[in-house]
């Protein structure tokens, strides 16, 4: 868990949504897709 409100550039990132998942490559580790807060049920199941 990562608390936004200390890191500049997370804070300018994400702004008032609240990053909820991130997917990461395994390989490259890379981000892969990400779901914030608020989202709804067809972005909960599609991404």
């Amino acid at each position: 868990m990562v608390d936004i409100a200390f890191d500049d550039a997370l804070f300018s990132r994400y702004g008032v949504t609240i990053p909820v998942l991130a997917l990461h490559s395994s390989e490259t580790h890379s981000l892969l897709s990400e779901l914030g807060w608020p989202f709804d049920a067809r972005s909960w199941q599609h991404g």
